[in-house]
């Protein structure tokens, strides 16, 4: 099956170019909203992308602002929100031209805390939420938290940003994107770790009705209070369908893992199953969110 990539753009609200790529297959049967991780760029997934399209999916992807070709500050999070505003205008452009395509959202760390943001304020049209590494949490004391609050400046070249840096941007650092020249090495900002605190303890209060399927895939070796935290929120988070694929001896990167092929085949299964499921009764599911919203 010949897979084509097209390159285009997006204007954000505030007039940021954001850079977006669409990988299309003849005959599609579903479509992959793809959101990478903190530091990366869509490019470091096209392995994925490839597998992912010879499989029927056509795959929308951006670089998220300040990421890869996309404009803005180098790594920076002023407002998370930004985030669920550009792919408002991804998503409005999927459903303008797949309009009877079953939709899922796929993020990784970071890319799948803002589309678990996103599915949870936005209740979009879609199948299913795929979340590889949820960032659920950071790995930062109290009295950091209490700074960054309040005079995040004073953290700027602490042990604890240093070793946040090495958390977030592990990949970048030593893993798969070392020799990646778009990847982001660069300071983390407070400013950018207090907006990501904020959007994991959103997600942690939310105990939304969720009308379509999730599926949440992390490794066992993750940090125990990161995986311990996903696993009671997926408990507490009522959906029509939740699954948890757990995989050993992988870190929470798991798309950039060398095995990662096991990881994406089991994706590919659970859109199969998902696509075609529950039509009728996800009508009545959104009707009533609708009505609720009124």
């Amino acid at each position: 099956m010949a897979c084509q990539t097209r390159i285009e753009s997006l204007e954000a609200v505030d007039g940021l170019d954001i850079y977006c790529e669409v990988h299309t297959c003849p005959s599609p049967k579903g479509v992959i909203l793809a959101v990478h991780d903190y530091g990366e760029h869509c490019g470091a997934y096209h392995g994925i992308f490839d597998r992912l399209c010879q499989e029927g999916y056509t795959i929308y992807a951006a670089d998220l602002r300040g990421h890869g070709k996309s404009a803005g500050e180098r790594g920076a999070i002023t407002h998370f929100d930004d985030y669920l505003e550009d792919l408002d205008l991804l998503m409005a452009r999927i459903k303008d031209r797949e309009p009877t395509q079953p939709v899922f959202i796929l993020g990784q760390g970071l890319g799948a805390l803002i589309a678990t943001c996103f599915a949870m304020s936005r209740k979009p049209r879609m199948k299913g939420l795929i979340l590889c590494g949820l960032l659920m949490d950071l790995p930062i004391g109290a009295m950091e938290r209490l700074l960054m609050r309040h005079a995040g400046f004073l953290l700027h070249n602490s042990k604890a940003m240093k070793a946040l840096r090495e958390v977030l941007l592990a990949p970048a650092l030593q893993g798969a994107l070392k020799q990646d020249d778009l990847a982001f090495r660069g300071s983390i900002k407070p400013t950018t770790v207090r907006e990501i605190l904020g959007a994991c303890a959103a997600i942690q209060k939310s105990h939304d009705q969720l009308p379509f399927a999730i599926l949440s895939i992390h490794a066992l070796e993750a940090v125990t209070s990161r995986a311990s935290a996903l696993e009671r929120w997926l408990d507490a988070i009522a959906s029509v369908d939740k699954s948890v694929q757990r995989y050993e001896g992988q870190d929470h990167h798991l798309l950039l893992h060398k095995e990662r092929d096991q990881v994406v085949g089991d994706i590919i299964e659970w859109c199969e199953k998902h696509r075609l499921d529950g039509d009728d009764d996800e009508e009545e599911e959104w009707d009533e969110l609708a009505h609720d919203a009124l």
